[in-house]
């Protein structure tokens, strides 16, 4: 397939270097876009075929399966996706340490996955209410096997997305379409979870095989040391992805918990077009990530001009589509999910909003804050975010169920986002 690892250059320009930096930038960017437009149309063209025949209530029940799960997958990803991606993009020239970071992050990706079997098992085996759905929790849960071995943080490190785009869309294309054949009735949503296990397993299996060929060097067996390494390495970005990534799933939880699956079903509905449409800027933010580690690592003054015309065109794109999605949702909501789901449509013209929310309080966190190494200040802000969440979206969902938690989600990454933003004014950065 032509995988190699870039020689290193001996002699180059500095106008060449920066006109090659934005060069790779692009070309990552547009990779990782494919791959995310791929992710983003194939989920959302089975989207509505399932949550017709399934119905609200068990839409709401295939929803809290893979709340749990995702839980399960933030622990198993840890921090790696930027603590591994930024040792991976200072020695992207080097093949052997390469693949001594590889091997150890698949060690202890491996070990926080048994840890969330066991515990999982135990939860099962206590609370006697959950056995009915342990099959389909099995179905959902194998995915991780793919979440372990899957390198999409290693191709960022190495700005080499494309390889990304190669192990996510092929499986996405010759399988999630299995969904039309398989799922006829509301009693075959496990198989649903099963058929995104196997396209999750699929992907991580093919990432696996290009990985190899791209280093052509032999890979070590992992070491517990160095596993200790990368555990520690990733703890403060682990607790910063965790913070940010836990509420959407604890959310759906304790919605479910306060009002029921039919609730769940309405609200996810909307929440996962939102989702499909953040999936279109994470492969901006991915490609975007190594690119700022190294310009802040250089210039903090150019790197905060650079991050500052981004963040206006992003965040008038965002807000503009944002506004026009809002008042299209009477007609589109329908059109997609059918006449049960009408109460989708005041939770979707709400959260929509939450694209250019996120949009900027990403390009401020994860681009700003953790792109000059600012990791704890960062968490700060995350982990209040998270406490400040559990604290409203109970209130919310109290006062006004699903509608409630959506402008509750929407606020809370409004207030993330000013609170970073006055992180990097202190520091003198904007």
């Amino acid at each position: 397939m032509g995988l190699k690892a870039p020689a290193t250059s001996v002699a180059a320009s500095p106008t060449a270097i920066m006109a090659g930096s934005r060069g790779r930038v692009l070309k990552n960017a547009l990779a990782l876009s494919i791959a995310q437009i791929a992710g983003y149309i194939v989920p959302l063209a089975i989207l509505p075929y399932t949550a017709v025949i399934l119905g609200p209530a068990i839409f709401g029940v295939l929803a809290l399966n893979q709340a749990v799960v995702m839980q399960c997958a933030i622990i198993v990803n840890y921090g790696f996706p930027y603590s591994a991606t930024r040792q991976v993009a200072f020695v992207k020239h080097d093949r052997e340490r390469l693949a001594s970071i590889l091997v150890n992050v698949w060690g202890a990706k491996a070990l926080l996955m048994v840890a969330c079997t066991v515990v999982s098992l135990l939860v099962f085996g206590l609370i006697h209410q959950l056995r009915p759905y342990l099959f389909a929790y099995f179905c959902a849960f194998i995915s991780l096997f793919g979440t372990v071995i899957y390198p999409d943080w290693f191709f960022q490190g190495v700005e080499e997305m494309k390889w990304i785009t190669i192990s996510s869309v092929i499986p996405k294309l010759l399988i999630l379409p299995l969904v039309f054949l398989v799922v006829k009735h509301p009693s075959d949503y496990w198989k649903l979870l099963l058929v995104q296990s196997i396209n999750a397993i699929v992907s991580g299996a093919l990432g696996y095989v290009l990985v190899k060929r791209w280093l052509r060097t032999r890979l070590p067996f992992p070491d517990a040391r160095n596993i200790v390494v990368q555990l520690k390495s990733g703890f403060v970005t682990f607790l910063s992805c965790a913070s940010t990534n836990f509420n959407a799933s604890f959310n759906t939880l304790i919605l479910g918990i306060m009002t029921g699956s039919i609730v769940v079903g309405i609200y996810s509905a909307a929440q996962r077009v939102v989702t499909a449409l953040q999936l279109l800027w994470t492969a901006v933010s991915q490609a975007l990530y190594p690119f700022f580690c190294n310009e802040f690592r250089v210039s903090v003054h150019d790197g905060a001009r650079k991050l500052r015309q981004i963040m206006l065109l992003v965040g008038v794109v965002t807000l503009a589509g944002a506004a026009v999605a809002g008042l299209a949702a009477p007609a589109v909501v329908p059109a997609l999910f059918g006449p049960k789901y009408i109460g989708t449509i005041p939770i979707f013209q709400v959260l929509i909003f939450l694209v250019c929310a996120s949009c900027m309080s990403n390009l401020l966190g994860l681009q700003g804050l953790l792109g000059m190494g600012l990791e704890r200040d960062y968490l700060r802000v995350v982990g209040t975010g998270t406490v400040l969440n559990i604290m409203f979206c109970v209130i919310a969902i109290k006062m006004a169920g699903g509608i409630g938690l959506a402008f509750s989600v929407v606020f809370l990454e409004i207030v993330i986002a000013a609170r970073e933003f006055h992180i990097l004014r202190r520091k003198e950065v904007f």
